[in-house]
């Protein structure tokens, strides 16, 4: 008896259904598109870069050129320093700005400072160190 209940349920029993199947499928769709949403976007977040990251660049490239400028000014005057006797502070700032500028945040080519985080457009943001001693930036 046990025997014949047993083989008439294994008769009935064909295996998943067709709508689990497609529940099942459904499911892992959802979950497919979720995650390539989610890859996307921080692929597009590592492309440009927030206002504030922009702003502390710059901060850091100006105060940068403020401490090469205020360094130009103690070896000339206070330490009498003759290898910059005859140097402007505008060139000493910009070839020294080459070597001390991290490439985390810029990078200099002539008188222009291009900065490595791009604003929230992913437009490059420049600027030039100009006779003023300050930094014109482009955006």
């Amino acid at each position: 008896m046990l025997s014949k209940e047993l083989s008439k349920k294994i008769k009935d029993d064909r295996g998943i259904t067709l709508v689990a199947l497609v529940v099942t499928v459904i499911i892992l769709l959802v979950l497919a598109c979720i995650s390539m949403f989610m890859l996307t976007s921080q692929e597009r977040d590592k492309s440009s870069y927030s206002e504030n990251e922009v702003l502390e660049a710059k901060e850091h490239v100006m105060s940068t050129a403020n401490k090469i400028l205020s360094e130009f000014y103690t070896e000339k005057y206070d330490n009498n320093n003759e290898t910059i006797k005859d140097i402007e502070p505008q060139e000493y700032v910009i070839k020294e700005l080459q070597n001390e500028l991290d490439s985390k945040y810029a990078s200099v080519s002539g008188n222009t400072i291009t900065l490595k985080p791009t604003n929230s457009n992913g437009e490059v943001i420049t600027g030039v160190y100009n006779e003023n001693r300050t930094i014109e930036w482009s955006n």
